[in-house]
């Protein structure tokens, strides 16, 4: 059987995130059976994303990629540069306020779009063609971070996929309009709705629209398309929580761990709605009763590049610093796709593995947004239950539609985080004891997670895939 040709295309900018990650998880089953090919073209969006200053508009050299990931940019074919960066953002104003803008300026900010999108779809026909992509998989591209992007994929799919005669482009969502209510100074950086500057996906024989929520997918059916766009769970990576190794030990000592510690996780990226500063607090809280039990303190580690939102970054920093915990907090910057050694023989560590010592050391995961309508699913909780681990979490309204009443969790308040800290503290001493009854919670909190986050969707969708391209007399496979 012919292998299919994937491709993705992100529009985070950034080397990693939680939408890529899902990707990845869903990418690495297909190629363990064979049903596609190996290297996966890639384009991160560092050319379109001139607000993630640190990574427009070729990425940073220090960042590390999946050993099947073949990255690529419109930096190479481009005049990328200042003025066209801010050509970007100012588009994505723009369309932010369309319902307030003149007939004239919307008339001009079509031009600006579509003068850009003609670059970028010439790059991306190209693209497709130089790799034979089978399936073009578009992260989060309908969002309106880069309107003429969108547009160039929605043109340059129809050319070339309408040429091929099969495959497709798949949009893959976890934030849309209404539901990714971020602000910038008081204003919304994207449109409540939809409006003419903003393509969405439609129906026709090249396009496919999944999402990764029943919120999200209701959202969709108020959008100008009669393209439906299919539920498919989010897949989460397998935990091996038994195979702490060499790797993990060297990773302890080279940020002098102690085994006598804990490690805390906070798996998100360093931007503002995540409410870092919440888990820093909490965590602050945590230690000070550890200490007051003179007990060995716990560590904690926070994923995300200090490069995408680099005041952030320092505010966090400060707070640090302010609360004496500087032996105590780790900044990661950047935990990548695929666990490496650099050339300074220094390990840097993806999700996976983190999780696995998270779990040997009885540890936790802290999951605080400071915003309610931000986060679509929100992960943290799902890999907390999967590692066997106690989480923190704060309100948000996906929280409470998708994990609902049943997951055992810790709730905190912003307001006061010494009581989440205390509880926080008897959990991880239960659970390092081995006590029956958080055993129990924890348990159910995985079986909870398998059911919400079931692999068969994904292995359904991708043999349908393949199924397309191939004939449809395939025998369904087994995946073991």
């Amino acid at each position: 059987m012919d292998k299919m040709k994937w491709a993705v295309i992100s529009g985070d900018g950034l080397p990693t995130s939680g939408l890529l990650t899902i990707f990845r998880n869903a990418a690495e089953i297909a190629i363990k059976h064979n049903m596609i090919m190996n290297e996966i073209p890639t384009d991160l969006g560092f050319s379109w994303r001139p607000d993630k200053v640190n990574f427009f508009p070729h990425g940073n050299a220090e960042s590390h990629y999946p050993t099947w990931m073949k990255l690529s940019s419109f930096y190479q074919y481009s005049m990328c540069n200042e003025d066209f960066g801010s050509d970007l953002i100012n588009i994505r104003k723009k369309v932010a306020k369309y319902e307030h803008l003149t007939e004239a300026e919307i008339i001009d900010v079509q031009k600006k779009i579509n003068l850009i999108s003609e670059y970028y779809k010439d790059y991306f026909i190209n693209w497709l063609e130089d790799n034979s992509v089978d399936w073009v998989f578009c992260l989060n591209m309908t969002l309106s971070d880069a309107v003429p992007v969108n547009l160039a994929i929605h043109n340059a799919a129809k050319n070339y996929f309408e040429k091929k005669g099969h495959g497709g482009v798949i949009f893959w969502e976890h934030d849309i309009f209404g539901s990714y209510a971020i602000y910038e100074n008081t204003k919304r950086l994207y449109p409540q709705n939809p409006n003419i500057l903003t393509p969405i996906p439609q129906n026709n024989s090249h396009t496919k629209w999944i999402v990764a929520s029943e919120a999200l997918e209701n959202e969709c059916r108020n959008y100008p398309t009669e393209l439906t766009a299919d539920i498919i769970p989010n897949i989460l990576p397998s935990i091996d929580k038994y195979s702490f190794n060499k790797t993990h030990s060297e990773f302890l000592n080279q940020h002098n761990i102690t085994k006598g510690s804990s490690v805390i996780i906070v798996p998100v990226r360093v931007f503002r709605v995540k409410g870092i500063e919440i888990s820093i607090n909490l965590f602050g809280a945590l230690i000070e009763i550890y200490k007051s039990k003179n007990l060995c303190s716990p560590k904690l580690l926070i994923f995300g590049s200090i490069n995408e939102d680099p005041e952030y970054a320092n505010f966090l920093k400060e707070q640090v610093d302010v609360l004496h915990l500087n032996d105590d907090i780790i900044f990661l910057d950047e935990v990548p796709l695929q666990t490496y050694k650099n050339k300074n023989n220094k390990w840097f560590l993806d999700e996976i593995d983190l999780l696995i010592i998270c779990h040997v050391l009885s540890g936790a995961v802290l999951f605080t947004p400071n915003v309610e309508n931000v986060e679509s699913v929100g992960l943290g909780p799902a890999l907390a239950a999967i590692a066997g681990v106690p989480c923190a979490v704060t309100e948000y309204t996906a929280f409470t539609e998708f994990y609902g009443s049943e997951y055992h969790h810790i709730k905190v308040n912003p307001a006061s985080p010494e009581d989440a800290a205390q509880q926080l503290f008897e959990w991880m001493r239960m659970h390092a004891a081995g006590d029956a009854a958080i055993k129990m919670r924890l348990d159910k909190n995985k079986i909870l997670i398998q059911s919400k986050f079931p692999k068969g969707p994904w292995l359904e969708f991708i043999y349908k895939l393949q199924r397309e391209l191939y004939g449809f007399n395939l025998k369904p496979l087994v995946f073991k």
